[in-house]
Parts: structure tokens; sequence; C-alpha cells
């Protein structure tokens, strides 16, 4: 089972584009300033109460907007994303919008999980159990609170801006015109035909037929 995770996670994160994808993503720069004007104490955000607050509605709408788009998908449009090949990567925009979606729901679960973990006292309280002097554990709990808030902070910023990241997977989505079926695969209709019906060629057909032309009632 873990193998078979940490198999499918590892697909996704090179599909996604890696290391160099992420961190050439400008949804992380903007995430990356505004952890820097927070740590700095230019914002001043209650992070925890808007990421358990926030964080699970937008997680339940990102897996409906996931699961909407791939169970609705007709075969004309995953025909189309089948098809397009992205030029950087390589990869089938399938598949790239399928690592974006997946992206997101994973970076909002893991901010979520990070936010309620950070309400513990687990670290501070092992730091104080160290055998070190007081002032350095003082330094060493300061330290891991202000790092603790500072990821917490990037992780939920980051995840409200990856909604974006959902905006413009559905816009590509909609600019993509699905591939005209090949003649080959026509399904050619014949003509439709004056096909005498099964009945007219009946005996007890024609005599009525018969008994109404000579009572002039039909021609």
């Amino acid at each position: 089972m873990y193998k078979d995770l940490f198999r499918q996670i590892n697909v996704y994160w090179k599909e996604y584009g890696s290391w160099s994808g992420f961190l050439a993503s400008p949804f992380v720069h903007i995430s990356a300033v505004s952890t820097a004007l927070y740590a700095t104490g230019y914002l001043n955000v209650d992070w925890q109460n808007l990421a358990l607050t926030a964080l699970p509605t937008l997680l339940g709408f990102s897996l409906a907007a996931y699961t909407i788009t791939f169970t609705l998908m007709g075969s004309a449009l995953h025909r189309a994303l089948s098809a397009a090949i992205d030029k950087k990567s390589g990869i089938s925009l399938i598949r790239i919008v399928n690592s974006t979606f997946f992206h997101v729901v994973m970076v909002q679960s893991v901010a979520l999980v990070f936010s309620i973990l950070n309400k513990g006292t687990l670290v501070p309280d092992i730091i104080r159990a160290l055998p070190l002097i007081d002032a350095a554990k003082l330094e060493a709990v300061s330290f891991f609170i202000f790092l603790g808030n500072a990821v917490g902070f990037f992780l939920v910023i980051y995840s409200i801006f990856l909604l974006a990241s959902i905006a413009i997977g559905m816009f590509r989505l909609g600019r993509l015109t699905p591939p005209a079926p090949s003649p080959a695969n026509e399904v050619k209709t014949p003509p439709p035909e004056n096909a005498p019906n099964a009945i007219e060629n009946t005996r007890r057909f024609k005599t009525v037929i018969l008994i109404g032309k000579l009572f002039g009632l039909s021609k």
C-alpha cells in the first residue's frame, strides 16, 4: 500500500513539473512575498483561524470541481485533451490538467492538517524536556514557533491562490476544440430506401386493396 501510494505521488509530482515547475509558479512567488511580509510584521493575519474556517470549504470546492470535470468530460473532449501535447514538458494536456487539480487538493489538504497540528504544543514540550539551558530552550522554542507560523501562513496563502489555477485549467478546457472525426471512422448511413413493407406482401393485404379498388375506395 505504501509503495503504491508513494509511486502515485511520484508520478503526480513529475507530471506537475517537479521542483522546477513548482518554483517557477507565479503563485509560489506571490505566496513567498506575502509570507515575507507576514514574517516581518507588515501583515497581521490570524492564519490558523483562516485555515480552519476557510480551507474545508475550499477543499470541498476543489474536490467537487476535480470530480465534475473528469466525470462529465465527454469522449470528444477526452480525445482532444489526450491529443494535445504541451511543448515544454511533452506531456498530454489531460495529464497536466489532472496533475494540476490533484496538486490543488494535495496542498490544501496539507495546509489544513498542518494548521491543526500547529495548534498543539508537542515540539515546544520536547524542546523544554531537552537538557539545555533555559536561554537556549527559549530561543529554540521561539524559533520553531516562528518557523511554524511562517510555513503555515505560506501553505494557507498558497492554497488560496491555487484556486486561480483551477480557473486557468477550466479556461484551457473551454478554449480547446475537439478534433473532427476522421473520415475512416465516420459511420456512413445509407440513404433511406422505399423498401416495401412486409405486411404489404401478404395475401390478406393484397385482397383488401383489390376490394377497395373494386368499390372505388382506393387508387
